[in-house]
């Protein structure tokens, strides 16, 4: 091999190893995780908060199904597409992002149950 040929393998082999040591490796936040996982699983001390709650209404949560130390706030009341009555609300913990979530009332059972938010009504 020549000279030139020799050089550039080694500043790709440079520029290489240099991206790898400054990427930052993250593990997955298992806190995150389980605010993001909100929408199937919701206990039925935080769904009796958010279904009576005027909205604005702030609770805080010792132990939940979201984890330690949650604040819920209740957020609007609206009728589903399919004309469920629902409720969003909102997850915060410490140091995470806040992660909002949805309820609907399953009148034929009389319970309340987790929902996807579709539509964000224009602000997030």
């Amino acid at each position: 091999m020549n000279k030139i040929t020799v050089y550039i393998l080694l500043c790709f082999a440079l520029m290489l190893t240099s991206s790898c040591a400054t990427t930052p490796q993250t593990a997955p936040d298992a806190a995150q995780d389980s605010l993001d996982n909100v929408v199937s699983s919701v206990d039925a001390q935080l769904m009796s908060f958010i279904s009576s709650a005027p909205e604005g209404a702030m609770q805080y949560f010792a132990h939940s199904d979201l984890g330690d130390d949650v604040t819920i706030v209740a957020g609007r009341a609206y009728t589903s597409a399919l004309g469920a009555k629902c409720r969003e609300a909102l997850a915060a913990r410490t140091g995470l992002r806040p992660k909002r979530f949805a309820i609907c009332l399953d009148e034929s059972k009389g319970v309340w149950r987790p929902a996807p938010i579709i539509f964000t009504g224009g602000s997030e």
